[in-house]
């Protein structure tokens, strides 16, 4: 799921994903990666964390 968050509030809402959100999938069994892709609009900006996590 993304997030569409206001421009003003995008590089703090950055910082929350890179913080708090990465440390908190970090505990999950199997994941493999985490990433985050951002597209700046005009007046919102786009988030789209994806995770890699290994099925047995």
């Amino acid at each position: 799921m993304g997030e569409r968050v206001p421009r003003e509030k995008a590089e703090e809402y950055e910082k929350f994903l890179i913080e708090r959100v990465g440390p908190d999938y970090s505990s999950v069994e199997g994941l493999k990666n985490m990433y985050s892709r951002r597209r700046n609009e005009e007046k919102v900006v786009h988030f789209l964390p994806l995770i890699i996590k290994v099925i047995s």
